[in-house]
């Protein structure tokens, strides 16, 4: 587990659940170290490790003081071991409230797809956890979007209640379609059954009406799905694959939010959390965690310098050439809609913590320059391949007016 600005746990490459700020180590702003003079990058340097002996003092303050959660976190690693080798069955969470119903354990939605693999998942387990989650995320973002450090104890208890997750996701992943563990996770009957158990553990269970329809829109989707992907063939571009994933569970969620009534969608996630990129597990947007490249820039000609910076290296290109994908780059930039252009970021924004429309928009535009490139340079064989391959997404985040 890694600390500093992203607090999550990261599965080859891909990063389930959630992940939120700490400090600004890794903020879209730094990502354009190569152009800043020597004396500068070194001044950043030291600051960054400056702030990184400080949080690790706050953490390890916050862990001395936090004796009961470390032995719970004992607990639950001692449960992740077993189920990695296993060896061992899962153990119980803690039980219900007085008064609340106790969560079932069981897949409620498609037990029996993909050879069982969601029944086999311990959604009591899960659903405590969500639902333990939202209020602490929400205090998190709460925070970071004020300007104010994120509060370290509720930090340290996300990463805690996210472990089962990623467990969970990680062997759903094995069958349930999806690009990557957050492709899985965010599918519409893992999400069916997650936000039935989480609804469950925090006391407003979805009613039979509510059940039956969400089971409904979970199955309509899953054609869709299965159709989505039986269309595709070696000449489609992953991007086009990603963003239409991403599409198709926004629309499931969407619908299944929909049913929900205020306190229960409440208990889920708040505005403020509502599809941000890392900061809500009930959206498509889980799928683009770790996708995304922050270019900070001024103007659309910065940032087509700093997008061709980046394209040259992912698709080999000669010096002809890369002369020539310097005026493709140029088009494309030049006609950027002008909605994107004149977006201005939030303090939650300029962390990474973006809305899924925005990060949806930049995904289609890095679609659209892949395609360009490739079609503008007349590319075959394995380059071509190459430029249907590039799956992370670019993100033109506009220089902030203070300079930083």
């Amino acid at each position: 587990m890694k600390t500093g600005w992203a607090v999550a746990l990261f599965l080859a490459g891909a990063a389930l659940g959630l992940a939120v700020g700490l400090t600004s180590t890794s903020s879209p702003r730094g990502t354009d170290a190569s152009d800043r003079p020597p004396e500068k990058v070194r001044d950043e340097c030291r600051r960054l490790e400056s702030e990184l002996r400080a949080e690790r003092t706050a953490r390890s303050r916050a862990e001395a003081r936090a004796e009961k959660a470390e032995k719970t976190a004992s607990s639950l690693e001692r449960k992740i071991a077993a189920l990695e080798s296993g060896i061992a069955a899962s153990t119980a969470p803690p039980g219900p409230e007085k008064g609340e119903a106790a969560p079932r354990a069981g897949a409620r939605f498609f037990a029996s797809a993909w050879d069982g693999v969601l029944a086999d998942v311990d959604w009591k387990a899960l659903g405590t956890n969500m639902s333990r989650m939202a209020p602490l995320i929400d205090r998190v973002i709460g925070a970071l979007g004020k300007g104010e450090p994120a509060p370290t104890e509720a930090v340290i208890e996300i990463q805690k209640l996210n472990q089962p997750l990623v467990l969970a996701a990680l062997k759903a992943s094995r069958k349930v379609p999806g690009t990557g563990v957050n492709g899985s996770f965010s599918h519409p009957a893992f999400m069916a059954n997650a936000m039935a158990a989480a609804l469950e553990a925090a006391g407003l269970p979805l009613d039979e009406g509510q059940a039956k329809n969400l089971e409904a829109i979970g199955e309509r989707y899953l054609k869709l799905d299965e159709e989505r992907l039986r269309a595709y063939d070696d000449r489609v571009f992953e991007l086009q694959k990603l963003i239409e994933e991403v599409d198709l569970r926004d629309r499931f969620l969407r619908e299944a939010f929909a049913l929900l009534s205020p306190a229960q969608e409440a208990a889920l996630r708040t505005e403020q959390t509502r599809d941000r990129v890392r900061a809500d597990i009930f959206s498509a947007a889980l799928v683009y965690v770790g996708r995304i490249r922050f270019l900070t820039y001024s103007d659309p000609a910065d940032l087509a310098r700093k997008v061709l910076a980046n394209v040259r290296g992912e698709i080999l290109l000669d010096d002809a050439e890369r002369e020539k994908a310097k005026g493709l780059v140029g088009d494309w930039a030049a006609e950027i809609p002008s909605d994107l252009l004149s977006w201005r970021p939030d303090l939650l924004d300029r962390q990474g913590l973006v809305r899924l429309g925005i990060a949806h928009a930049w995904a289609k535009q890095t679609l659209g320059l892949a395609r360009s490139l490739a079609d503008g340079l007349a590319l075959e064989g394995e380059r071509r391949a190459r430029a249907r391959k590039i799956a992370g997404v670019i993100f033109g985040m506009p220089e902030a007016s203070d300079g930083r």
